[in-house]
């Protein structure tokens, strides 16, 4: 038999192998770099969608007359009374009816 044609033959299948080996390397490589870049885009159009939510581009400032209720009191007619007017105890209630978080 030819010793050297066997060797050949296994030195040929050995390089393939290193090849295939070299391939699928690659090829879990650039699985692994498209997986991440694919997160971390998605991570940025999360992130850009939470930051613009509730902005609609106008303005802050409510459009047309401000509505009082009916019976209202008082400087720029603030004072809602309830009961009778002289009830020998009062309770003043202060509110602020715009979110602390987002300032509307």
């Amino acid at each position: 038999k030819n010793p050297e044609g066997n060797r050949s033959a296994r030195e040929r299948l050995a390089q393939q192998r290193e090849q295939e080996k070299g391939r699928e390397k690659r090829r879990r490589t650039l699985i692994v770099s498209s997986a991440v870049v694919g997160v971390l885009a998605l991570a940025a159009v999360v992130g850009l969608i939470a930051a613009n939510v509730g902005k609609d581009g106008g303005s802050d400032s409510a459009s047309g007359p401000a509505i009082t209720p009916s019976g209202a009191t008082g400087e720029d007619s603030l004072t809602l009374p309830v009961g009778a007017s002289d009830a020998p105890s009062t309770l003043t209630i202060w509110e602020d009816f715009r979110c602390p978080v987002c300032a509307q």
